[in-house]
């Protein structure tokens, strides 16, 4: 999946235990142009999750942003920490979250400036 400027998407859902989330990538902006990711979380008891990259197509996995989610969601409108901005973020890789703690069912949305 892709993440299109100004639309919220549902990167993960369904999430129930410790696991690597969906990939996707970002479109890439105009030039000189950075951009931010909002990641909320919208579902679930507990989570923490970090933040990875891939640069060979998701055969290897780097950390970009560790424990990037941390929340105790409530009502689809969580504490601090169930939602982060990541900015600014680059075009071109694979990117996941991995969640390394999973309580409840998970869902996660995103959204690109």
């Amino acid at each position: 999946m892709t993440l299109e400027s100004g639309i919220p998407v549902l990167i993960d859902s369904g999430i129930t235990a410790p696991a690597a989330g969906n990939t996707f990538t970002i479109e890439p902006s105009p030039p000189g142009r950075d951009f931010s990711i909002i990641f909320a979380v919208i579902t679930g008891t507990t989570v923490s999750a970090d933040l990875q990259a891939s640069l060979d197509g998701g055969t290897t996995w780097d950390l970009v942003t560790a424990a990037i989610l941390t929340a105790v969601p409530s009502g689809g409108v969580g504490p601090a920490g169930s939602a982060k901005v990541v900015t600014p973020i680059v075009a071109g890789p694979l990117y996941r979250l991995n969640y390394t703690t999973a309580t409840g069912t998970i869902a996660v949305r995103a959204c690109k400036n």
